[in-house]
């Protein structure tokens, strides 16, 4: 298994490093077509992320057989056995509520009497449980390397001019989120999003794009715009968490949340009835899906893209890797 993704890791690499960049891909009447020349569409941009996908996961299985291999070797002991010595003792036996519920959940699949199967929804049950014990022992010997991902994703070329920021332009990690404001993924992801503010301070720059899912959210570019406006009376960041909050999306809403962040409601709602913004929210809109995204939220951490109200550890993997190294005080001259 580990040897075939790592064939699928090698030639997907083979596939997005050609050597492009300012070598030319062909030449005509003696002068040359450069990568730049050639319009990158979403569908590309699309395979460019499933091929950084394939390549992650293949890395990361060829990682974990790696410390395996190690650790066992380093214990004299062969990888099942090491993996049998950490692993089994956890596992235990399912007990009868855990076995009940399992089959449960899958009786119209199984369609057969729980007696019948007891024994495979018991090996289900410990061989679940083993593949967590495991990763999290895989995890735990990853913590304690000195392992670099030098696997670099691909970074999409996104317009911060005229951006929304909070947070110092001198920041080593820069977050462009693309939202909408009718979003319960969205609204799900922005405590996680003020947690990592909290912890992460003036090490990150955090952006606000607009991507309005109309088609579904009948009232997303109006809130789009209402924030904007907002915006142009210096309350943009708490205007938007006070939205994040709202269900029903009415004018006295937009108002109502004027009046609590301290904007005036009716220069707010003169502006946005003139419509003033938005061509600038259909601008980001048109970004955000010519690189191929196509549902909210997603994130740019420093261009890497990342996509859905993701657990806070993940955005701490993404952050850690953007952030610069640590200089080493014990190194010597």
């Amino acid at each position: 298994m580990v040897k075939s993704l790592l064939s699928l890791w090698v030639l997907c690499a083979l596939l997005v490093a050609p050597g492009f960049g300012d070598e030319p891909l062909a030449t005509l009447e003696g002068k040359a077509i450069l990568e730049s020349d050639i319009p990158v569409t979403p569908e590309q941009r699309k395979l460019e992320q499933q091929l950084y996908q394939l390549q992650s996961q293949a890395l990361s299985a060829a990682i974990s057989t790696k410390l395996l291999e190690s650790e066992a070797e380093r214990r004299g002991v062969t990888v099942d056995e090491l993996v049998a010595a950490e692993i089994n003792p956890k596992i235990g036996v399912p007990t009868s509520t855990e076995i009940a519920n399992l089959y449960n959940a899958q009786k119209d699949k199984i369609n057969r009497p729980l007696k019948e199967v007891r024994d495979q929804v018991v090996e289900a049950i410990q061989r679940a449980k083993a593949n967590v014990h495991l990763s999290d022992f895989v995890n735990q010997l990853r913590e304690a390397s000195n392992l670099k991902i030098l696997l670099d994703p691909p970074r999409l070329p996104v317009d911060l001019e005229n951006v929304r920021f909070t947070g110092p332009d001198s920041a080593p990690v820069t977050v462009v989120e693309y939202s909408d404001f009718q979003c319960p993924y969205c609204r799900k992801a922005q405590p996680v999003l003020a947690e990592l503010r909290e912890q992460y301070g003036d090490l990150v720059r955090w952006g606000f794009k607009d991507l309005p899912l109309t088609e579904i959210h009948p009232e997303a570019m109006r809130a789009a715009h209402a924030a904007r406006c907002a915006n142009d009376q210096g309350e943009f960041w708490a205007y938007r968490a006070k939205l994040f909050e709202q269900e029903l999306f009415t004018d006295a809403m937009y108002q109502d949340v004027a009046k609590e962040v301290g904007v005036n409601g009716k220069k707010l709602m003169e502006c946005l009835d003139s419509g003033k913004y938005t061509a600038d929210i259909e601008k980001d809109a048109r970004e955000a899906r010519m690189f191929g995204i196509e549902g909210t939220p997603a994130f740019l951490i420093n261009g890497a893209l990342a996509v859905g109200a993701l657990p806070i550890e993940t955005f701490q993997q993404y952050i850690r890797r953007e952030l610069p190294e640590p200089e080493d005080s014990d190194s010597t001259e």
